[in-house]
């Protein structure tokens, strides 16, 4: 459940991440805190949906079990489906908090949000911000 919890923080870390290299593109185009809250929160919530359907392809194609069993006890029925949801519910919690706090950061902290931008090489050899 960490797991699953730390995953949604580092995947709407990520998104804050994309959207600085996709901003810097257009520099006068500014994100409202709701927008940005928004755009996070999706691709977090959209990257772990993804993982479950991975899970879940992987036990039923590959047999890799990453869903149907815990120790020596097989998963039936709403056990199987509540270890899908729970994963879900922690990456919507993770997801949720680092939102939140790069929403609120967006408003009285910019620093914050310009430290996930990265240092590019141009064509001409030169670093740009």
């Amino acid at each position: 459940m960490i797991i699953h919890f730390v995953f949604g923080v580092l995947t709407a870390l990520f998104a804050i991440f994309l959207i600085n290299v996709f901003l810097k593109r257009q520099p006068n185009t500014k994100l409202t805190p709701f927008m940005m809250f928004f755009v996070c929160f999706s691709f977090s919530m959209c990257a772990g949906a993804i993982w479950e359907i991975y899970e879940f392809l992987g036990d039923s194609f590959f047999d890799l079990n990453k869903q149907n069993f815990q120790g020596a006890t097989m998963f039936v029925g709403q056990h199987a489906l509540l270890d899908t949801m729970t994963d879900l519910i922690c990456n919507c919690a993770g997801a949720l908090i680092t939102s939140l706090i790069i929403s609120i950061c967006v408003v009285y902290c910019e620093s914050f949000i310009k430290s996930f931008q990265i240092i590019l090489r141009s064509q001409t050899g030169k670093f740009v911000r």
